[in-house]
């Protein structure tokens, strides 16, 4: 009847209107991430969940500092940690598990040659680069912490930088191998910018958690963001996983 058509007509524009409020007054997704995390791979990927989520606002927080999830705007952090213990009352996801290579530049391999191990570099000059927070420092492995022995030379071959980026710079440079994780890598190798200096990696000591309050109300905008990263970083998961 014509009454019935009105009625599902204006049924259907309620609909629509409340989908377009919706819209309107959706709040961007704020997410805390390490600013080298967010160069080398979240903002270069972020396109590929707009795609899928094309109407989910997420703004990026590129800081190391701890987020409280209070009064801090904070909805979700990516962070690299030893393990998930320390996360009271928070819901910790793994995402991957890093593992670290040497990498070196073109030039530099093609003048001193690969490395024969990572255990044992022989003269190659060695690139480090620390994290720039204490608790982080010693969760990064470093060559003196891989190569056998006593093999080190500071004054002649080994070369260490404030942060892993400035590490990567140098190896760029052809200043010599430098010990960083795939994640962090994967742009400059596949334009040939860098090539592995071995074949051989070692698994971080650290891990990559998506962390949100667990007391938080439900959210689907966060939770297809995760799920997107969960999947999207698969691929650097490693079997002890």
């Amino acid at each position: 009847t014509y009454a019935a058509v009105v009625q599902q007509s204006l049924g259907e524009i309620a609909v629509a209107s409340q989908d377009v409020a919706r819209t309107k007054t959706r709040r961007s997704l704020t997410i805390s991430v390490s600013p080298s995390f967010a160069q080398k791979w979240l903002m270069p990927n972020l396109e590929a969940f707009y795609e899928s989520y094309p109407d989910v606002p997420v703004a990026i927080d590129r800081t190391n500092k701890v987020a409280n999830f209070k009064n801090d705007g904070i909805d979700a952090a990516i962070r690299f940690c030893a393990s998930d213990d320390g996360f009271d009352n928070l819901d910790g996801v793994l995402l991957f598990h890093p593992r670290i290579f040497a990498v070196a530049s073109p030039a530099y391999i093609a003048e001193h040659g690969a490395l024969e191990s990572l255990t044992q570099p022989g003269a190659h000059h060695l690139v480090d680069g620390l994290y720039k927070f204490k608790e982080g420092a010693a969760l990064h492995l470093n060559w003196r912490d891989v190569v056998s022995g006593n093999q080190i030379d500071d004054a002649s071959r080994y070369e260490s930088f404030p942060d892993l980026d400035q590490a990567l710079n140098a190896a760029l440079l052809g200043r010599g191998g430098a010990l960083l994780p795939h994640n962090m890598i994967d742009e400059e190798i596949k334009s040939g910018k860098i090539e592995y200096a071995n074949p051989e990696s070692i698994p971080a000591r650290y891990k990559c958690y998506f962390v949100s309050p667990s007391d938080a109300r439900p959210n689907s905008d966060l939770i297809a963001f995760r799920d997107w990263l969960v999947d999207s970083l698969r691929k650097y998961r490693v079997e002890e996983d």
